[in-house]
């Protein structure tokens, strides 16, 4: 079935060119890095340190496919309403981001300093400067929630490219430099110091381009509560979706290190990258670039658009995701066997799982973009967090559910499927 864009004008039609170039720029560089992240870790870390690592930028690693700040909102929020002051909208965002920083740090240092030493990964090993190495990693954690939310001042304007050209080129940095300290010592520690370090550097970059390209300033004391209250509420539904993603990716990583080995994490972060991840990764770049699209169509009062792009961006959806299916159950097992370079041997009756989980998550997502570009989701992702809590919450209190990972994966697939099913009826 032929895709049909004749109702975009030349414009959008530019526009939308260009943020697919910064989408696959930032994809290519992602890509190409990941490809060698993995083998190159195995080799210089070994499968063990390579799981230690893992699991320590657990939560941090989320941040290169899911934004856990307030700046969703508010980048959506100055695209609907362009006559209001970015300074103000901009000013909002950074003070809730700081305060979701001081939160979670709570909760990351409580779960760390207090429980890490009940975790099976931890148990009978001796990791030298682990504090160190924890504060470190929530240091560039913190830094790169602050990032994002710099990054709404061009985003609103369409600009996308420019914020996913800084990401594919920090990623790619991270992935590239962290592993070959490997081949030179394997302490975690260095690894810990160069993440923090080029989050640093990642922020000052940001900072430094936004300053050239927009004129903005920090403007706290124009902040009305109403302002307060109508981004907060906004925000607060996307919110409820972060920490579904936190649960889903951060939080599943923390479960497989409290009842499972080092080697394990590396195996199940291995599958998940290559066959949910990645996927994630591709679909993104050309199905991202209408979330700017449907916010200003509406602004514009362009329904007919909306009703089309939706439908256009849903015909992509359900062919990619044919593609992907058939591709991985086929020739899936032989690629992800030459890419770990034969470190693991059981591995194949999961491949399929974690592809089906993929599909409904993808779909899932799909059917959420334009509830998300409006500012409009309600309730929904509130029932989905709930659905993940419970189905997580199985896992933990039932032991025969969790024996091995294929149980595991055929319930994180059935989470999935009733959240898709949820998410469709909205």
């Amino acid at each position: 079935m032929p895709l049909n864009i004749s109702f975009l004008n030349s414009k959008d039609k530019k526009r939308i060119k260009k943020n697919m170039y910064g989408n696959g720029f930032n994809f290519f560089l992602t890509i190409l890095s990941q490809l060698f992240y993995i083998p190159i870790m195995l080799l210089s870390w070994g499968v063990t340190q390579t799981g230690y690592w893992i699991f320590f930028i657990a939560i941090p690693s989320m941040l290169s496919f899911w934004k856990l700040d307030f700046s969703e909102a508010s980048r959506q929020e100055l695209t609907l309403n362009k006559k209001k002051n970015p300074n103000v909208i901009y000013s909002i965002s950074l003070i809730f981001t700081l305060l979701t920083v001081v939160i979670f740090g709570i909760v990351y240092f409580f779960i760390n300093l207090n429980f890490l030493e009940n975790f099976e990964v931890i148990k009978n090993h001796n990791i030298t400067n682990l504090n160190i190495i924890l504060i470190l990693i929530f240091y560039g954690f913190s830094l790169e929630l602050i990032t994002n939310n710099h990054l709404i001042l061009t985003q609103y304007k369409g600009k996308t490219y420019i914020s996913e050209i800084i990401v594919g080129l920090y990623i790619a940095l991270e992935k590239i430099l962290i592993p070959l300290i490997g081949f030179i010592t394997i302490d975690l520690l260095y690894a810990a110091i160069v993440y923090s370090i080029i989050k640093t550097i990642k922020f000052i970059t940001v900072k430094f381009i936004i300053n050239l390209s927009v004129n903005f300033k920090l403007n706290f004391f124009k902040i009305t509560k109403k302002e307060i209250a109508n981004i907060f509420i906004k925000s607060k539904n996307i919110y409820y979706y972060n920490i579904s993603n936190i649960i889903n990716v951060s939080g599943f990583t923390y479960f497989i290190a409290y009842f499972f080995s080092p080697e394990i994490i590396t195996l199940v972060n291995a599958l998940q990258t290559m066959f949910k991840f990645l996927v994630l990764r591709i679909n993104k770049v050309f199905v991202d670039v209408f979330t700017f699209e449907f916010s200003n169509f509406y602004s514009k009062k362009k329904y007919s658009n909306i009703v089309n792009a939706y439908n256009f961006q849903k015909k992509y959806v359900y062919m990619f995701l044919l593609s992907f299916l058939i591709v991985g159950y086929f020739i899936g097992p032989y690629i992800f066997n030459y890419w770990t370079i034969d470190k693991f041997t059981e591995f194949r009756s999961i491949i399929i799982l974690v592809i089906l989980e993929c599909i409904f998550t993808m779909l899932s997502y799909n059917e959420l973009l334009l509830g998300m570009a409006l500012n409009k989701l309600k309730k929904i992702t509130f029932y989905a967090l709930v659905i993940n809590i419970l189905f997580i919450g199985c896992l933990l209190f039932f032991e025969n559910l969790r024996l091995n990972l294929s149980n595991i994966y055929y319930i994180l697939i059935l989470k999935s499927f009733f959240i898709y099913l949820i998410n469709k009826n909205y």
